[in-house]
């Protein structure tokens, strides 16, 4: 997997092959195959761009160049006012969208999240678990608003911060609200899910101004 994306690396525009040509190229299974590109993709390695296909990178650095000045004018707050204007609809468009091998990921990362006590390691989670409802509603344009608000969540300062405000009582919190979340979305009921993400991002812009 690792030589196809240094492959892609090389190319002019970094995309990795269509899944079904990588499958048979590795002779796995899709299903064996999303499970590799989820986790290089948490990792950084590559970023999907529903649409248009897998690349080599990660999406916060696709996106930086657009989005430098902007990030470095806007506060955390206002980070989360507009992940709150922009997340909870992605939600309850995702509960209706979402397919069984999106929930069944979803899960996965959850499951990991609950595991480590890791701090870096959990924002990595949190973000990759966020990101996989924001793909499963299968809107592009607010997918592009969701990256360009992420884009400025890994800027240096918004790491630091959140290291400061994730105490351990805070992720039991939302390791608890995220899993409201995910049985919303299991039993595609859009106003629960919208209504979910809306306690879980005001519960973390409380956190963050303390």
């Amino acid at each position: 997997m690792r030589r196809i994306v240094a492959r892609a690396e090389k190319s002019k525009d970094k995309r990795l092959p269509p899944e079904r040509e990588m499958a048979e190229m590795l002779k796995v299974s899709r299903s064996t195959l999303r499970q590799s590109l989820a986790i290089l993709e948490q990792e950084g390695v590559i970023w999907r761009h529903v649409g248009r296909g897998t690349f080599v990178g990660s999406k916060s650095r696709a996106l930086a160049g657009a989005f430098d000045d902007l990030a470095s004018a806007t506060s955390p707050n206002e980070v989360m006012e507009a992940r709150l204007a922009i997340e909870p609809k992605l939600a309850s468009i995702a509960a209706l969208r979402v397919t069984p091998a999106e929930i069944k990921e979803m899960n996965r990362v959850l499951d990991l999240a609950n595991l480590t006590t890791d701090v870096p390691k959990y924002e990595r989670l949190d973000g990759h678990f966020h990101r996989l409802i924001a793909e499963s509603s299968r809107n592009s344009l607010l997918l592009t608003f969701f990256n360009a608000i992420n884009a400025m969540r890994e800027e240096e300062f918004w790491g630091k911060l959140k290291e400061k405000r994730l105490k351990p009582i805070r992720i039991t919190n939302y390791n608890s609200q995220h899993q409201e979340l995910l049985k919303a979305l299991k039993q595609r009921d859009a106003a629960r899910a919208e209504e979910m993400m809306t306690i879980h991002l005001q519960t973390v812009q409380r956190d963050l101004q303390e």
